[in-house]
């Protein structure tokens, strides 16, 4: 199992075999924080998570778009 994050100023993730909440803390610098994903057993549930965050991303920019 993986524990996975995504990193609050890259945007990049990052894996661990251990849940650490530390990861999670509010960086002193900006106030902002990693945010952690989740835990997968497979890249498969891994991906599925992400195309269903980035659909829900997508979605709210258009919704965004078409308030203004």
């Amino acid at each position: 199992m993986k524990h996975v994050w995504e990193e609050h100023l890259s945007g990049d993730l990052y894996t661990d075999d251990e849940y650490l909440e530390w990861r999670e803390e509010t960086c002193a610098q900006c106030g902002d924080a990693d945010r952690y994903l989740g835990a997968f057993e497979t890249v498969d549930e891994l991906i599925q998570e992400l195309l269903e965050y980035d659909l829900s991303e997508i979605q709210s920019l258009f919704k965004e778009d078409t308030q203004q």
